[in-house]
């Protein structure tokens, strides 16, 4: 994706920003400049001061105590020099942290269906290289800044060094670090088309690399001996990786190489004629040593100063990418707010098509859902229902319809309002490595209400399993954080799922085959436990045992992204429809030995 942000914005915006944080870092990076560029004269006016001296016919004493002096003032510069050097090395990350609390807030308040696109997780690679270390992007353009404005000083401090020889020096050097300079900005570009190839593949490469991590994939990855898969994968990922690393260390070598190219014809033309003039009478040998001296180090500068100048330009790219990564990332939210708990939900109209595909999953799609009704939604894999619901949760938008919140457009309400009152458990609904009581709770230790957490977990029917633990809701899930952490069964996890549910008090209660891994007796007390905690709601039930939404008030079957058959259990089995037909094929797998048998000889 190409940036709409030039380097002159990025610029403007960066030192903004810097400006904004703390005024001292910037009055600390001029100081670094100014004694960063007078330190070095003593490399170029020490030895010719000293042949001087030697040359003035001074005493031995004199000569000894002048270049004691000289010594001395030239090591204070230089230690000031060190000292802000170093100094100024860390004042820049302070002010860079904060930005990745920024990205996590981009990323968590995206849209859904904008941010699982490959498109935008190339985008987020790119903001975790413009943020990713001291070196590069935005952080990296300041340490840019300041070896520019130390080179800048220098030049300035050389030129007139030189001019006193002769003017035509002067612009022979600029001319030939200019050409240097244009020839390190064409190869820059083609640096960056590299990088923004590694960012790509990055996103392959993390996936693969994580898949390798997570102690939810180990377990099949060993079962079904998919190591050597993997492994393969990993390895032709990062062959292309490599392969760009590569492209990318090309393009370096040739900048290089036209730096000393360059600096070779340079330093041959400007000596040449500096002993020419020497031979001439035109200055003293003190004088050649000093121009000889200006020379070499103006030489050095324009070239480190061009050089940085290319790396600045680089890290700039990289900011305006992060930018445009920024902007990739925003959300849409309304400003409107719902006035009362008791909502009614309308689907008018809707039609959705997934990105990049021409399936219509949902065509004119209308529903009207009543306040506190409890309505299942049935049929066959991909008939619709997970969009529903996702659509419902603002994961995804309609291509054309609304969907409406007590007669207000969805769009048009305040995401994180609207949140607060919806309650989800998908069928992949997952517990984070965090204490029991943070996943119930969704709140930090100490935020959170503890007498409320263990109503939720009684209501959800696990309070046992919690007098269980020896540091009870404190107890963490998983491994990754504490080592003395817990790891819970199916049944387990859907209750604690129940329980952050209850614990959210909300309006709205869906379920999206959140009990598929569950057997049928089970999965019927949990249903039943649901719709306690509907009473009075709105709920949503997804499932494919129709059993399960027999306590629904109503139940829609869904085909081809359309209304089929509507109604409660009862009329749709009495109409010997679709319905009819998948509760009977459901019975007889029951009938002839399956869960639901099984179920019934237990509970006998």
């Amino acid at each position: 994706m190409q940036t709409k942000y030039s380097r002159w914005y990025c610029t403007k915006w960066l030192w903004k920003n810097l400006w904004a944080f703390d005024h001292k870092i910037v009055y600390c990076m001029i100081v670094e400049a100014v004694f960063g560029a007078i330190s070095p004269l003593s490399s170029i006016i020490l030895p010719s001061v000293i042949i001087g001296i030697l040359i003035s016919g001074a005493s031995s004493g004199e000569i000894v105590t002048d270049i004691c002096i000289l010594f001395a003032i030239f090591g204070i510069l230089q230690g000031i020099s060190t000292y802000f050097t170093q100094r100024n090395n860390m004042q820049y990350i302070p002010w860079r942290a904060p930005f990745w609390g920024q990205i996590v807030v981009k990323c968590i308040h995206c849209d859904y269906q904008v941010f699982e696109t490959q498109e935008t997780q190339k985008e987020v690679k790119k903001i975790m290289i413009g943020m990713g270390n001291n070196d590069d992007g935005i952080e990296g353009y300041f340490h840019d800044a300041a070896k520019l404005l130390t080179y800048t000083f220098e030049l300035i401090l050389y030129c007139i060094l030189v001019t006193m020889a002769d003017i035509k020096v002067i612009l022979v050097l600029v001319a030939l670090s200019l050409i240097s300079y244009l020839i390190h900005a064409s190869i820059n570009k083609k640096y960056i088309a590299t990088k923004d190839a590694v960012a790509a593949m990055d996103v392959h490469l993390d996936y693969y690399r994580n898949l390798s991590y997570k102690t939810s994939s180990g377990k099949d990855i060993r079962l079904y001996q998919m190591q050597d898969h993997l492994k393969k994968l990993l390895a032709e990922v990062d062959r292309k990786v490599r392969k760009c690393e590569d492209y990318s260390q090309k393009y370096v070598t040739y900048a290089h190489l036209t730096s000393d190219t360059i600096t070779l014809l340079r330093n041959a033309l400007a000596y040449g004629y500096l002993l020419y003039m020497l031979i001439q009478g035109n200055f003293t040998v003190p004088e050649f040593v000093l121009y000889i001296g200006a020379v070499t180090a103006f030489s050095d500068r324009f070239i480190k100063l061009t050089e940085q100048l290319s790396h600045a330009n680089r890290n700039l790219d990289l900011a305006g990418e992060m930018l445009n990564a920024f902007d990739a990332l925003n959300s849409k939210n309304g400003s409107q707010k719902i006035q009362k708990k008791e909502l009614e939900i309308v689907f008018d109209h809707v039609t959705f098509v997934y990105p990049g595909s021409d399936q219509k999953i949902l065509d004119d799609f209308s529903l009207c859902i009543r306040p506190g009704e409890k309505l299942a939604l049935v049929g066959v894999n991909g008939a619709g229902k997970t969009t529903i619901v996702k659509l419902l949760c603002r994961m995804y938008h309609p291509v054309s319809g609304r969907i409406l919140i007590n007669d207000v457009d969805l769009e048009e309400l305040n995401a994180d309002d609207y949140m607060q009152y919806l309650g989800v458990i998908f069928q992949d609904s997952d517990l984070y490595s965090y204490t029991i009581g943070e996943n119930v709770s969704s709140l930090k230790e100490g935020d959170y209400d503890e007498q409320k957490v263990m109503d939720a977990l009684k209501e959800a029917g696990a309070s046992e399993f919690i007098s269980s633990l020896k540091n009870g809701i404190h107890t963490y899930i998983g491994k990754e954080i504490d080592e003395n952490g817990i790891d819970v069964s199916g049944g387990q996890k859907q209750k604690l799922l129940f329980a952050r549910a209850w614990y959210k008090n909300l309006s709205i209660l869906i379920m999206d085959e959140p009990t598929a891994a569950l057997d049928a007796i089970s999965e019927q007390e949990l249903y039943s436990r649901y719709a306690l905690l509907s009473k009075d709601k709105n709920a949503l039930f997804i499932s494919h045992r129709l059993a399960s939404t027999k306590f629904c008030d109503r139940i829609v079957l869904l085909q081809n992204g359309r209304i089929a058959e509507e109604g409660t259990h009862d009329t749709l089995m009495q109409q010997h429809g679709i319905y009819y037909n998948m509760f009977n094929v459901q019975s007889r797998y029951y009938q002839e030995g399956g869960e639901e048998n099984e179920a019934e000889r237990v509970l006998a």
